[in-house]
């Protein structure tokens, strides 16, 4: 991060931060959930009612993840947001996966997977800046 963005950050408060992450989490977990429905229910739902769930929780997500993405572009760079989003949408699907559905972990799979969101905001991190 420059010092500027770092300024940037450290200007607002721990609150608006938590905020601002409550409503990405918020958002990551109903696309999560949305897509979960979508590729378990298929078969046991008519397309009607798979489409309106659907779009029941797409639009909660969009509602929520629109606001979290305007407040965080008070402080951040449109990378930074979008690597931001990634990293919560990973740690949604995960936790969707582990606590809810109960799937098991694989140590090596998972692991190479934080391994590559790691080295995506490190890569970011040390590019150029303008």
């Amino acid at each position: 991060m420059s010092s500027t963005t770092a300024d940037n950050v450290a200007s607002k408060g721990a609150t608006w931060w938590l905020v601002t992450l409550v409503l990405l989490f918020a958002g990551s977990m109903c696309y999560v959930m949305a897509s979960f429905y979508h590729l378990t229910m298929g078969e046991q739902w008519s397309f009607a009612r798979a489409y309106a769930m659907a779009l029941l929780f797409v639009s909660i997500e969009y509602i929520f993840n629109v606001v979290g993405n305007r407040r965080a572009s008070e402080t951040l760079t449109v990378l930074q947001i979008m690597i931001l989003v990634f990293v919560i949408d990973f740690l949604a699907m995960f936790l969707v996966n582990a606590v809810f559905l109960k799937n098991p972990i694989y140590p090596r799979r998972d692991g190479l997977s934080i391994f590559f969101l790691f080295l995506a905001v490190v890569i970011s991190a040390i590019g150029k800046t303008e």
